[in-house]
C-alpha cells in the first residue's frame, strides 16, 4: 500500500512542479518583475507539494527577520523537501545558490537559471569565485539568497561540515545572515530512498547573524559559529 501512496505522491510532485516551471516562465514574461514572480510561483508551488507529501510545516521566528532589509539565509541541508519548507518559511523571495549540476535537470535546471538562480561551479576556484560575484551583485541589488552549506544533503541525518563560500559572499558583500534549522524533513524523505513519508517539519529561524562581528576573524570562525546555531536552531526546533 505504501508503494501506491508514494507513486501517486511522487507523480503530483512532478506534475505541480513542470506546471509551476511553465507558469513561472508565462509570469516573469508578462511582469518582468523576477522577484515577485519567484515569491508567487514559489508559493504556490511550496504549498502543494508539502500537501502532495503529507507534510505538516511549522514555522518559528519569522519575527527576527526584518522585511526592509535583504539577507542570505543560511540552513541545513536533509532532502529535496527543505526547499518548499524555507520558501514557505521566509516572507521574503529568495534566490538560490545552487551547484552547477543542477543546472542539467530537465525543465527544472532551466526554469532556476532563467528566473535568476546563481550555479557555482565547486570544482573549479576561478569560475566559483566570479558566481559569488554575481552573487553579490544581486544581494546588493536587494535580493535574498538562500544558501545550504553543507553542500549537499546530509545521508544520515546529522549536520554536515559548512563550506566557506556563502560566508565569503556574506562579508565581502556585508550583508548579513539568517540562520535557519530545519527539523523533520529527514524523515519524510530519505535521499536514495523514493518513499515518502507524511510528517512534521518545523523551520526554526534564529536571529541575525552580523557579518561585522567576523570582519576580522579567519572566515572558518564564522561559518564555525553558524553552524553552531543552526545545530542549536535544529535542537530547539526537536523539542518544541
Amino acid at each position: 500500500m505504501w508503494r501506491i501512496s508514494s507513486a501517486i505522491r511522487i507523480l503530483i510532485v512532478v506534475i505541480i512542479t513542470v506546471f509551476c516551471t511553465i507558469l513561472g516562465v508565462l509570469m516573469v514574461l508578462i511582469t518582468r518583475d523576477r522577484p515577485k514572480t519567484l515569491y508567487a510561483d514559489s508559493q504556490i508551488w511550496s504549498k502543494v507539494i508539502l500537501w502532495a507529501c503529507g507534510v505538516k510545516l511549522i514555522v518559528r521566528g519569522r519575527e527576527n527577520i526584518d522585511r526592509n532589509k535583504n539577507y542570505i539565509f543560511v540552513a541545513n541541508h536533509e532532502s529535496f523537501i527543505d526547499i518548499p519548507s524555507v520558501f514557505i518559511a521566509s516572507p521574503l523571495p529568495l534566490f538560490f545558490l545552487a551547484k552547477k549540476e543542477m543546472a542539467k535537470v530537465p525543465v527544472m535546471g532551466w526554469f532556476i537559471g532563467y528566473i535568476g538562480m546563481i550555479f557555482i561551479d565547486r570544482g573549479n576556484s576561478d569560475r566559483a569565485k566570479q558566481s559569488l560575484l554575481e552573487a553579490g551583485k544581486l544581494i546588493r541589488n536587494g535580493r535574498n539568497v538562500i544558501s545550504f552549506p553543507e553542500g549537499t544533503r546530509t545521508t544520515t541525518g546529522e549536520l554536515r561540515l559548512f563550506k566557506r563560500g556563502s560566508f565569503i559572499l556574506s562579508r565581502e558583500c556585508g550583508i548579513d545572515i539568517i540562520p535557519m534549522g530545519i527539523e523533520g524533513a529527514y524523515e519524510a524523505v530519505k535521499p536514495n530512498d523514493w518513499r515518502i513519508r507524511p510528517g512534521t517539519i518545523t523551520v526554526q529561524i534564529g536571529e541575525v547573524i552580523s557579518e561585522s562581528k567576523f570582519r576580522d576573524l579567519p572566515i572558518e570562525k564564522y561559518a564555525a559559529h553558524t553552524q553552531k546555531i543552526v545545530s542549536e536552531l535544529i535542537s530547539k526546533a526537536k523539542q518544541s
